[in-house]
């Protein structure tokens, strides 16, 4: 009795068309096969829909054997065989691709095939160098023999109906075949794509196929095999003696999640290790996090000095990106290498360092670059120091000691106003500047700037040590409107805080704006307790209990607590 339909994969489609209805064991496409007897295998085991144009299986007897008798290698082994004979009968697969009859039957199985062949072939490993039959299978469907057979007409097929082979592949072999069929019909693409180690040794007998042919965006199959991680593919490559441009030895320093395919490189006896290096090879290295400090040490042992190192854009942003990461192994390692090799220096990479990278790597640019940075290009450097989150006191003293001659107190000024907004040691750059320099004076700017600082924490630091240096300024009702503006999304406790710093300060006159004031703990609980105790200010508080006592629910304990200070 026929159980009802279940949907399965294509790839038992193969294996269970293919069966072998008299002994039970998966045969191989006969010599003589014929579409009837194609439609036979499928009449016994499958039922096909012509309205969906998919496959069911009718009884359960095909999947329990493929289930149970054959091991995952042995299936793909059959499959790899049955997948490669079906894509040799070209006219036969062209008429089941447009859907004629009767080889519309078959339709799916030529999509699977074309989809899946190669995958089964690398599934096998180096199993699949030492099988004969599908070696001969292979040598005769990759050999160059026009677009009308072969590698060619799968090539060309696959740009017909490649969505529907995209369907059945996962995100990552989707990925890989698209950069196939992105490149020229060369099965050196599809070996670096997909990894065919096993398929090498078939295409070097075929000198005609180019391994080192590129596609529009300048790749090979080498360097597809780097891109995709095919350490066994890229090793067996290299025995081989392929051409390895420098842009292939960056790529694998940037991608490689181990240093296999980089080691392999390196120690291959026809590369000359020299013309493999160059500022990019920098750049990749610093991208790569898992081992830039041991990529670094080997580059520095190895870098020749006919090599310039040119400190450009790219290489500062490759350096500088997650630097809130700082590692002194890599300063120290970039350090002696410009300090050891001829360097050339990009001014517009200047400000990056100085914002973003390290005072070390900024201190040997300066010292080593030719000729010495002027004065008013050093002015320049200091307001994007000051943006530094990591070391910014350190930077600007760097820079400092290369500023000849006095800095207007205009600078100073600005300086300090560009301090006051840096999130990440915004303090210790604020008490730098005004520890030694008693002419510059703490500007209602500068504490507005604080107080909209992204960090509340660092805002209430740098805001204190700005009032803890004002000697002359007055906290005034004004300066006070546009704090408040600022405290949008502070919490209670910052609020408090901010509070109390302002009216303890010296410069702070209550009288004038203790209404403005209050607005700054506008959500806090505790912000009554905050008044001084003198009856001149008893009044406002007053005012304001009763007022914010409407728009809460604790409006007695408002007017109640007022009323004691007041009393």
């Amino acid at each position: 009795m026929m159980a009802s339909p279940v949907r399965v994969s294509s790839q038992l489609i193969i294996a269970a068309v293919f069966q072998d209805e008299d002994n039970g064991k998966i045969q191989l496409l006969p010599k003589d096969v014929t579409n009837e007897y194609i439609i036979k295998a499928c009449s016994c085991f499958l039922l096909y829909d012509q309205r969906t144009d998919a496959f069911d299986f009718s009884h359960r007897s095909a999947w329990k054997y493929l289930k149970t008798q054959f091991s995952a290698e042995t299936c793909n082994l059959y499959l790899a065989r049955l997948s490669l004979k079906i894509l040799s009968k070209t006219q036969k697969c062209d008429k089941a691709i447009a859907q004629k009859p009767p080889f519309d039957c078959i339709r799916p199985i030529v999509i699977h095939s074309a989809g899946f062949w190669f995958l089964y072939v690398r599934s096998l490993g180096n199993k699949a160098a030492d099988d004969s039959q599908l070696q001969d299978l292979l040598r005769e469907f990759l050999q160059p023999r026009g677009t009308q057979s072969g590698y060619g007409w799968w090539y060309k097929k696959c740009h017909q109906f490649g969505t529907e082979i995209m369907q059945e592949l996962d995100m990552h072999h989707r990925y890989a075949f698209s950069d196939v069929l992105s490149s020229p019909p060369s099965p050196w693409f599809l070996v670096g794509a997909f990894g065919l180690s096993s398929i090498i040794e078939t295409l070097t007998k075929q000198p005609e196929l180019d391994v080192n042919g590129v596609n529009e965006v300048d790749e090979t199959g080498f360097s597809l095999a780097i891109k995709h991680h095919h350490v066994r593919t890229t090793q067996a490559l290299l025995h081989r003696r392929v051409h390895v441009r420098p842009r292939d030895f960056s790529k694998a320093l940037q991608v490689g999640e181990d240093m296999n395919i980089v080691l392999s490189i390196w120690r291959s006896p026809h590369i000359q290790q020299q013309t493999l290096l160059s500022t990019d090879t920098l750049i990749a290295a610093a991208r790569n996090w898992h081992y830039r400090n041991q990529t670094l040490r080997g580059l520095l042992r190895h870098w020749p000095s006919t090599v310039p190192i040119q400190v450009n854009r790219e290489l500062v942003m490759a350096f500088s990106f997650g630097y809130h990461f700082p590692s002194k192994l890599t300063d120290s390692y970039m350090r002696r290498l410009l300090e050891n090799n001829r360097i050339i220096v990009d001014d517009e990479a200047l400000p990056l360092i100085a914002a973003d990278w390290s005072s070390v790597i900024m201190k040997t640019v300066l010292e080593r670059r030719v000729p010495k940075l002027p004065t008013k290009k050093l002015l320049k450097l200091l307001f994007s120091a000051v943006r530094n989150t990591e070391a910014a006191e350190v930077m600007v003293s760097v820079l400092l000691r290369h500023v000849q001659g006095d800095i207007p107190l205009a600078i100073w000024q600005r300086l300090l106003t560009r301090a006051a907004k840096n999130a990440g040691c915004g303090q210790s750059l604020v008490d730098f500047f005004l520890k030694d320099n008693r002419k510059i004076r703490v500007t209602e700017k500068d504490l507005i700037v604080a107080s909209a600082n992204e960090e509340p924490d660092q805002a209430l630091r740098i805001f204190n040590s700005l009032l803890k240096h004002s000697n002359r300024d007055k906290v005034t009702g004004a300066l006070l409107q546009q704090v408040v503006k600022n405290l949008k999304y502070w919490s209670e406790r910052e609020r408090e805080e901010l509070a109390q710093t302002i009216w303890k300060s010296k410069g702070f006159e209550y009288s004038k704006c203790a209404d403005l004031a209050w607005e700054m703990a506008l959500e806090s609980r505790n912000a009554i307790r905050l008044t001084p105790c003198n009856k001149e200010a008893m009044p406002v508080a007053m005012k304001i209990g009763k007022r914010r006592g409407r728009q809460t629910t604790s409006r007695t304990r408002w007017t109640a607590e007022a009323s004691r200070l007041a009393n």
